[in-house]
């Protein structure tokens, strides 16, 4: 998991505003899902410190 500053077109796609960054989750298949920062929680699950 990563966290970026959105372009232009993320912010309009998301519908959020300036200064809001982004959520970039890379799965275990190399895909990534994008997530505004604002509206999401991160939980680990499993035990402390595993991976």
């Amino acid at each position: 998991m990563t966290g970026r500053m959105p372009i232009s077109a993320e912010r309009a796609g998301h519908n959020i505003g300036e200064g809001v960054p982004l959520f970039v989750v890379t799965l275990p298949d190399g895909s990534t899902r994008v997530y505004p920062a604002e509206r999401w929680q991160l939980r680990q699950t499993g035990t402390p410190g595993s991976l």
